[in-house]
């Protein structure tokens, strides 16, 4: 009978620990979707606040704009994707944009600076707005370090940047808004590169397939480079490639050509005075539909002893070392 009631007494503790632990399981389950609401909802609060502190700067959208001014420093830059050249000499900027300042005449602008700027304003968005402020001067907003202007066929927008205003951020205010706040350094990066640093540097790149003949001089040595294209010559399927009037082959020629175009400008200048060029290279192109020829010169003045002030349309903006200018009249000879 002792043994009976001991077996009894365990089976009925058995059961009590079950039932408890039934339970246990069943309250959680209940606990957990509210548990799980509230973290949902702390997060959506994260993130609503992280939308306000990254309002956009601007309102203007990259695919907008169609001029960019950016002073930083002393000199201005001016960026607009428009041009004097004809279709044919400007083929092969890939940017589509061009330099107008702070250089005398205009040039390409290189694709991924360009690139990063008119994207980057997708960046240029608040990381604290403090308010609206009166004293200028105080945030180094009444003479800025920089001022970038973003103008749309609507209008435009400028932001200033002024003082650093720590934890690697810049204070700044949008030019016709009394409201003041900061703006991360990493979203300023693309606008403060100089304008050396945006120029395609090339002393001029012409597209083989609308260069009919390119001719070198320097000194009394005289290089004369033509391709006779199949639109020239009716009974041919492909250019032929000359130079002084020796054949050369297709692949040698595009090779050479690859250094030709290639040749580029080492540093600006500001004070080079013209007189007679020591070396010319005169590109004829055409324009297939109007059948028309134009011929660019570059005209290439001693600087000083390792340089040559390279003058397009009567005006210099750069130098080229005479080394490289050299090196590929090297190149042409052993072909």
């Amino acid at each position: 009978m002792r043994r009976l009631n001991m077996k009894t007494i365990s089976l009925f503790l058995i059961m009590i620990l079950v039932i408890g632990t039934l339970l246990a399981i069943f309250s959680n389950k209940e606990e957990q979707p509210v548990e799980q609401a509230s973290q949902e909802s702390e997060e959506k609060g994260e993130q609503t606040q992280d939308k306000q502190q990254a309002q956009p700067v601007l309102s203007l959208k990259a695919d907008q704009v169609r001029r960019m001014t950016l002073q930083n420093g002393k000199k201005m830059i001016e960026l607009v994707p428009d041009s004097p050249y004809s279709e044919e000499e400007v083929r092969t900027n890939l940017s589509g944009w061009y330099i107008h300042q702070p250089y005398q005449n205009v040039y390409s602008v290189k694709y991924n600076p360009l690139v990063d700027m008119l994207y980057g304003i997708e960046e240029l968005a608040w990381e604290e707005i403090i308010g609206e402020e009166a004293n200028l001067e105080k945030y180094g907003l009444k003479k800025p370090d920089m001022k970038l202007t973003f103008e749309s066929e609507e209008g435009e927008e400028t932001i200033l940047i002024g003082d650093q205003a720590g934890d690697d951020k810049r204070y700044a205010k949008v030019s016709d808004s009394e409201q003041i706040g900061t703006i991360a350094d990493r979203a300023l990066l693309p606008y403060e590169l100089q304008a050396f640093d945006l120029v395609e540097k090339f002393v001029k790149i012409i597209a083989i397939d609308v260069l009919a003949q390119l001719q070198i001089n320097d000194g009394d040595e005289e290089f004369l480079i033509k391709i006779d294209h199949p639109i020239e010559q009716e009974d041919q399927d492909s250019p032929l490639f000359f130079i002084n009037d020796q054949a050369v082959e297709e692949n040698i020629f595009r090779n050479l050509y690859k250094d030709i175009a290639g040749l580029s400008v080492d540093d600006t200048v500001n004070d080079a005075t013209y007189h007679n060029p020591e070396a010319t290279m005169i590109y004829t192109i055409f324009n297939q539909e109007q059948k028309k020829k134009k011929e660019i010169k570059v005209e290439l003045v001693s600087y000083d002893k390792q340089n040559f002030a390279v003058f397009l349309n009567g005006k210099a903006d750069f130098l080229l070392k005479k080394s490289d200018f050299e090196n590929m009249l090297k190149k042409i000879k052993q072909v």
